[in-house]
C-alpha cells in the first residue's frame, strides 16, 4: 500500500479549472504527467440510476452513520430535497445535504463559497450536475486528500476523469474534466455497447493517458493504486505505442488492476522501446555488483564487504521493498554486519518526492556500498528509478563502489525487470515496470530459480526478447561481477540463458555456470580455469 505520507501536490497539479465541453479535434499537446494514486475514493457509474449495491458502498466508506454526505445538482434541477436524499436516508446516512449548482458559465472571479463541503467526507455528483467553478473542484480535491469518496453517476461521472467521451445525444463528444481520476480519459459507454472506437480515438491524442469504458451498468471504483470493476465489466484501453498495438482488456467485477502499473504503461509506449533491439554490452566500467539468488550466503556477504571497502566503509541498506513501513532493525543489513561490517545504515525514503531532496539523499555520496534487501521489486521502481537519488547510485558504482542485493535486490539490478507486477510475482513481463535500475545492463535476472522451477519463464522471456541475456540465480548462489566477468559464489549454480535464437526441442537453452566457476559476459562463454 503506498505511504498515506505521500506528496498530494502530484494530483493537484492535474487539476483542471473548470469544465468546458470541446469538439472532437483536441490538439493540446500530451504530455506525460508522474503516474499518481489516490488516498480517497473515486467511484464512476456509467448509467442515470443509482444502483442499491454502489449506494451502499459510498454511505459505507463515506462513514456510515457518521457520514456527511452532499448531493450536487443542477441549480435547474425541480426534484426536491427530500427526493433526492432519501436513498442515502434508507442507508442510515445521518447529515445530508443538497448543494445545488448554477447552471451558468462563471463570469465572476469572485471566490465561490461551498460551507457544505468543508467537512463532508462523501460528495454524490448527479446526472444533471452543471459545468464548476474552480473553487468546487478544489474542494472535492481537499475531500479525496482526507481520504473521502466522490462519486458521480451519468454525465456527472464525467466531472471525475481528466477527459471525458460523452454519449448519447452528444456522441462522440469531448470534455475536460478536474481530475480526480488522474491521467484518465473515462467514456460512458450507454449507448455504444462494448466498442472501444471512440476512446481508442482520443488516446491517439492523448496516449500517455489509460482509457475506462463504463457502461450503464458498470461501476469503476479507484482507492489508492487500485482498480475495481462492479455490476459489469470495465474496459480499459491504452493507445498503440512502442511497437506494441493498441492494448483493451475488460476488468470483470469483482477483479483488480493497478492504476500506476496503467499509467506506466500508458507512459511507456510514448517512449522508445525497449529493450532495445540492441541493448548495452552487460560490462562495468568501474565497481562490483553481488547479484544473490535468495539465500544470502555468508561468503555473499563478506564479499560484499570487501568491495565496499571493509570493514569500516558506510554501506547503506534499503529495505524498502518490503513495504512503506519496513521492519525495525537492520533486516538483511545483520548478514553484513556478521560479516565484519562496521558502517551500516538504514537507508529508507518515505516518498518519491524524498528521491529528490537533495537533504535527504547526499549520504549516497559517501556511502562505498548500497545493499537492497528483498521483497517485491516494484517498490524499488516506485520509489526511487529515475530520480536523483538513483543517479547518484549508479554514480557510486562509478567511482569503485559496490552494490548488491538479495531476491528482489538482486532483480532490481539488471536492465530488464522480471516479475515486477505490483499485483503478484507470477508474471514474468508486466508492461510499465520492465525497467530496472541497469546497474547491469542487457540482462534479466531472476531468482529463488531452481527451488520455484522458474526455468520456463525465462524460455518465454527469451522468446520475447532474445537480445537480453537471462540470468537464473539459484537459492544459495550469488554472482560477483567486476568488468564483464561473472564469477558464481555459495552453493548451487547460475543458469545463463544466452542464444540468441530458438533452441531445438529437447535442448538445453540455457548454460549452467556452477560455484567456483566464471563466465564471460562479453565473450558469451565459460572462462577456462
Amino acid at each position: 500500500m503506498p505511504s498515506r505520507s505521500r506528496n498530494w501536490r502530484l494530483i493537484a497539479l492535474c487539476f483542471v479549472v473548470s469544465f468546458t465541453i470541446v469538439n472532437n479535434s483536441i490538439h493540446a499537446a500530451d504530455t506525460p504527467v508522474e503516474p499518481t494514486w489516490i488516498p480517497g475514493y473515486v467511484i464512476i457509474h456509467g448509467g442515470s440510476d443509482l444502483p442499491a449495491p454502489m449506494l451502499d458502498t459510498f454511505v459505507k466508506l463515506s462513514g456510515g452513520t457518521a457520514a456527511k454526505i452532499v448531493y450536487v445538482v443542477a441549480e435547474s434541477n425541480s426534484a426536491d430535497d427530500a427526493m433526492l436524499l432519501g436513498p442515502f436516508q434508507k442507508l442510515g446516512a445521518a447529515s445530508l445535504n443538497v448543494l445545488r449548482l448554477s447552471d451558468k458559465k462563471e463570469t465572476t472571479s469572485a471566490k465561490a463559497e461551498f460551507p457544505a463541503l468543508k467537512e463532508a467526507t462523501g460528495v454524490w455528483l448527479g446526472e444533471s450536475t452543471p459545468a464548476t467553478p474552480k473553487e468546487f473542484a478544489n474542494e472535492l480535491r481537499e475531500i479525496i486528500a482526507r481520504k473521502g469518496v466522490v462519486a458521480g453517476s451519468g454525465v456527472g461521472a464525467a466531472f471525475l476523469a481528466e477527459y471525458g467521451v460523452r454519449l448519447g445525444e452528444k456522441t462522440g463528444m469531448q470534455c475536460k474534466g478536474i481530475c480526480l481520476l488522474p491521467s484518465s480519459i473515462v467514456e460512458l459507454k450507454a449507448s455504444k455497447g462494448n466498442d472501444n472506437d471512440d476512446l481508442l480515438s482520443m488516446l491517439k491524442t492523448y496516449p500517455s493517458r489509460v482509457g475506462f469504458g463504463i457502461g450503464e451498468n458498470a461501476t469503476l471504483m479507484v482507492h489508492e493504486r487500485s482498480v475495481f470493476a462492479s455490476g459489469a465489466e470495465v474496459n480499459i484501453c491504452l493507445a498503440a505505442g512502442n511497437g506494441r498495438p493498441a492494448r483493451e482488456e475488460r476488468l470483470a467485477p469483482g477483479a483488480r488492476a493497478d492504476l500506476i502499473a496503467l499509467q506506466r504503461s500508458a507512459i511507456a509506449r510514448t517512449l522508445p522501446a525497449f529493450p532495445p533491439a540492441k541493448p548495452n554490452a552487460p560490462e562495468l566500467s568501474a565497481g562490483t555488483l553481488v547479484i544473490d539468488g535468495g539465500g544470502f550466503p555468508r561468503v555473499a556477504a563478506e564479499r560484499f564487504v570487501q568491495a565496499s571497502g571493509g570493514p569500516d566503509a558506510l554501506i547503506l541498506v534499503i529495505p524498502t521493498a518490503i513495504g512503506d513501513e519496513p521492519p525495525p532493525g537492520l533486516g538483511e543489513g545483520r548478514r553484513l554486519q556478521a560479516a565484519g561490517a562496521k558502517n551500516l545504515k538504514i537507508f529508507h525514503l518515505a516518498t518519491r518526492a524524498e528521491a529528490f531532496d537533495e537533504e535527504k539523499i547526499k549520504i549516497i555520496r559517501e556511502a562505498k556500498g548500497i545493499w537492497f534487501c528483498g521483497g517485491r521489486q516494484w517498490r524499488y521502481v516506485d520509489r526511487y528509478l529515475d530520480t536523483p537519488a538513483e543517479k547518484l547510485m549508479h554514480e557510486l558504482l562509478a567511482r569503485g563502489g559496490a552494490i548488491g542485493g538479495s531476491s528482489a535486490g538482486a532483480t532490481i539490478q539488471g536492465d530488464y525487470l522480471v516479475r515486477g507486477s505490483p499485483l503478484g510475482n507470477t508474471q514474468m513481463m508486466a508492461e510499465g515496470y520492465e525497467r530496472g535500475m541497469g546497474f547491469l545492463k542487457g540482462v534479466a535476472i531472476d531468482q529463488h530459480f531452481v527451488k520455484r522451477n522458474r526455468f520456463a519463464d525465462m524460455t518465454e522471456l527469451k522468446a520475447a526478447f532474445p537480445q537480453l541475456l537471462g540470468l537464473g540465480i539459484d537459492e544459495g548462489a550469488a554472482l560477483v561481477v567486476t568488468g564483464h566477468t561473472l564469477e558464481v559464489i555459495g552453493v548451487g549454480q547460475v543458469c545463463i540463458y544466452d542464444k540468441a535464437t530458438a533452441v531445438a526441442k529437447g535442448e538445453t537453452d540455457y548454460v549452467p555456470v556452477k560455484a567456483g566457476e566464471k563466465y564471460d559476459l562479453k565473450a558469451l562463454a565459460k572462462v577456462e580455469k
